[in-house]
């Protein structure tokens, strides 16, 4: 059982909260579900009000961007081009990770924690799974 504390919410896995609810959702009920792996977002989901936070890795040199946006493939067109000012220097470039939330506010939140000292070290520990020794 859980202990409430006040002020501190935890909000509950899928797997727990379909145990509670009694049914579990179609994508965890069944192993092997329809569930859809792909780099770039399809073209319906584009439309939609999804926001990504990226990190782009210089193919050439040990340089990192982290961006947002609310259009993947063109924002990584532009950097490939050579059209945003901050990158141009450090082309070629790969996607080395991304993260969608749904509001442009969060995506802003997350980029802009990401460029703190303590968000890079985040980033590379626990999301890159960058080892420094």
């Amino acid at each position: 059982m859980r202990e409430i504390v006040p002020g501190v919410r935890i909000p509950l896995s899928p797997l727990n909260y379909a145990s509670l609810v009694g049914t579990a959702p179609a994508s965890l009920s069944r192993p092997n579900a329809d569930v859809k792996l792909a780099f770039w977002p399809s073209h319906s989901e584009e439309k939609s009000s999804m926001w990504f936070v990226y990190v782009l890795k210089s193919q050439n040199s040990s340089f990192r961007y982290i961006g947002s946006t609310n259009n993947l493939k063109r924002r990584f067109a532009e950097h490939s081009e050579g059209r945003s000012q901050s990158t141009k220097a450090y082309r070629p470039f790969k996607v080395e990770t991304f993260i969608c939330v749904d509001s442009e506010w969060k995506a802003r939140k997350i980029e802009k924690y990401f460029k703190t000292g303590s968000g890079r070290a985040i980033l590379r520990k626990r999301i890159l799974m960058i080892e420094q020794f």
